[in-house]
């Protein structure tokens, strides 16, 4: 049967989505870790753009700001989540996830298909409309850049008519 199976290789090239660490990055999770895992900067950036608010609190946490055994308790079953998160769901929210160019090879005659990753991750971010108009205000409260600002319309934005 085997003789009679036609091996294809459709794509060479694809991109993979994996957890950002693995599943055993932070083994036991206690407030020890969590304070581990809130301190790496892919974190810290990350949870600037995914909640500003729990960014704050968390900052306060890390700071012993935080005295509150609730809010304490509040604060690490939230972060616990993030952690849950980025070492188990490929396809999450903001940059808690791992995108890669993968290529897809055989390396010999006898083996299976491997996937071979390319060393690098690429990040890509995309402000909301929020933190847009917040950049847009800045910018038009500074006097001095004002009269350089110019606006454009994009008008293939906007699906035109002929009917009225």
């Amino acid at each position: 049967m085997d003789s009679a199976l036609i091996k294809e290789q459709i794509f060479t090239k694809g991109i993979l989505r994996t957890p950002l660490f693995p599943f055993n990055k932070f083994g036991k999770v206690d407030s020890g870790a969590l304070r581990k895992f809130a301190d790496l900067p892919i974190i810290k950036e990350s949870m600037l753009l995914a909640s500003s608010s729990f960014n704050e609190e968390l900052s306060k946490w890390i700071n012993g700001e935080v005295t509150d055994k609730a809010r304490i308790a509040d604060i690490e079953q939230t972060l616990y989540k993030y952690v849950s998160r980025t070492t188990t769901r490929c396809t999450p929210f903001g940059i808690f996830g791992s995108v890669s160019y993968a290529e897809i090879t055989s390396r010999n005659e006898n083996s299976t298909d491997q996937v071979v990753l390319e060393q690098a991750s690429i990040i890509q971010t995309r402000l909301d409309s929020y933190s847009t108009q917040l950049i847009i205000d800045y910018l038009q409260s500074n006097k001095g850049l004002l009269l350089h600002l110019k606006y454009t319309a994009i008008n293939w934005i906007y699906p035109f008519s002929t009917r009225c």
